[in-house]
Formats: structure tokens, C-alpha cells, sequence
């Protein structure tokens, strides 16, 4: 089986969901992807709840550091 690993460093990117929403509805197999997301965020980043539905999944590991 072939995979893709791809690696995002975000700071404080609100554009980060839909980046992540269209990399899996992209991909023909995104069972073979595994992402490995740096989040640099603020408490207050609104979008930080869109992410929510990703923190669970099992190819998407989110390493979350608040930029304080």
C-alpha cells in the first residue's frame, strides 16, 4: 500500500480547515494519507472549532501549541 505523509505547520491559519476538508475530499484514497499538523493558535481563534471533527481522526494527528 502507498501512503502520503503531509506535514502543515499553521499559525493562527484560519484558511487551515478548508485546506484540510479539501486535501481529503481531493484525494482518490485518503485512507493512504497520514497528516501531521504543528497548530499554533490563540484561544480566542474562533475557527479552532471548525477543526474539531479532525482531532479524532485516524490518519490526522493535530500537535496543538498555543503561540503565547
Amino acid at each position: 500500500m502507498n501512503t502520503i505523509f503531509v506535514q502543515i505547520a499553521s499559525y493562527r491559519d484560519p484558511e487551515l480547515p478548508k485546506t484540510l476538508k479539501s486535501i481529503l475530499d481531493n484525494a482518490d484514497h485518503p485512507d493512504n494519507l497520514h497528516i501531521c499538523i504543528c497548530l499554533q493558535y490563540c484561544r480566542e481563534d474562533s475557527f479552532n472549532d471548525d477543526l474539531k471533527p479532525y482531532f479524532n481522526h485516524s490518519n490526522i494527528k493535530i500537535i496543538g501549541v498555543d503561540y503565547i
